[in-house]
C-alpha cells in the first residue's frame, strides 16, 4: 500500500488549468501549510464556502431530505449539498 505525503498530490483535470488535490501525511508540524493550500483547492474547485467553519443554513437535515429543484429555495439545498459532498469527498481523499 503506497504511503502519500504532502508532496503527493492528486491531480484534477488536465493541461494548464489542472489543479492538484493537496494530500496530508499527519506531520501536525505541516498542517497549517496544508490546510491553507486544501482551502485555495477548495475555492477553486467550488467547494471552498463548505470548508468555511460557518452554518450552512441551506444545507438541507440529511441527504435522504427530498428536495423541490423548482423553487429558488430548493436549488439553494441542492448547491449546498453538492458543495458539502465535494467537500467530503476531497477532505477523505486528502488523508
Amino acid at each position: 500500500m503506497a504511503t502519500t505525503t504532502m508532496d503527493e498530490e492528486t491531480t484534477i483535470g488536465s493541461g494548464p488549468k489542472a489543479v492538484n488535490l493537496p494530500t496530508f501525511d499527519g506531520d501536525h508540524k505541516k498542517f497549517q501549510t496544508w490546510w491553507t493550500r486544501f482551502k485555495a483547492y477548495g475555492s477553486v474547485m467550488r467547494f471552498g464556502q463548505a470548508l468555511t467553519g460557518k452554518d450552512e443554513s441551506a444545507l438541507p437535515g440529511s441527504d435522504d431530505e427530498v428536495v423541490d429543484m423548482s423553487t429558488d429555495e430548493g436549488k439553494k439545498m441542492e448547491a449546498a449539498r453538492k458543495r458539502n459532498n465535494l467537500a467530503m469527498a476531497n477532505f477523505t481523499m486528502a488523508f
